[in-house]
């Protein structure tokens, strides 16, 4: 039994790592080469640790590495008030970590059902496309840091922030466009 267990111990320790000479090798210092990688062999019982390669058979060179070419961010142009054929665009930013976005997300759906007939356009910051179109925002707005904020919506030229003044003042700027 005893015996049984050695060799299945010796059998996991060749099989996880490796053997410490090469099969037919000579029982003294010897070296072979292993694609471009030099490994020394020890003498037996020892363990022989592989060499620095000169160049990686496996993979790229650090030196040959070439980064992806990443697609630059999608453009968005929050000029327009509306959409060619005259229907009104909101544009709202929110995040969905945001405790006032969700307080104020069943006021912005009773709008959108209220108000089928106005284009509305959701970004979630927490997003990638969200962040890519709110820095678009604040950058085309010329916002300060202070006042880049969310919940925000843009409005028929209007700027909206936090979630009292949206509750406030966007269904009021929709009415006074609409004609409502």
């Amino acid at each position: 039994m005893l015996m049984k267990a050695l060799i299945i111990i010796a059998l996991a320790v060749v099989l996880l790592f490796g053997c410490s000479q090469q099969a037919g090798g000579a029982a003294g210092n010897s070296s072979s080469t292993a694609g471009n990688a030099t490994v020394a062999y020890a003498p037996a019982g020892s363990v022989a640790l592989p060499q620095a390669p000169t160049r990686s058979t496996r993979g790229v060179m650090m030196a040959d590495y070439k980064p992806p070419v990443l697609p630059p961010p999608p453009h968005f142009d929050f000029s327009n008030v509306t959409t060619p054929d005259g229907t009104l665009i909101v544009y709202y930013f929110h995040s969905s970590g945001c405790s006032a976005c969700r307080a104020l997300q069943p006021d912005i759906d009773r709008l959108k059902g209220k108000y089928p007939g106005v284009l509305w356009l959701d970004y979630d910051i927490a997003t990638q496309d969200g962040r890519y179109a709110y820095s678009a925002f604040a950058a085309q707005l010329n916002l300060t840091p202070k006042e880049e904020l969310v919940p925000q919506a843009l409005v028929n030229g209007t700027v909206i922030t936090d979630r009292f003044h949206i509750n406030d003042t966007l269904e009021g700027v929709i009415l006074n466009f609409t004609g409502g």
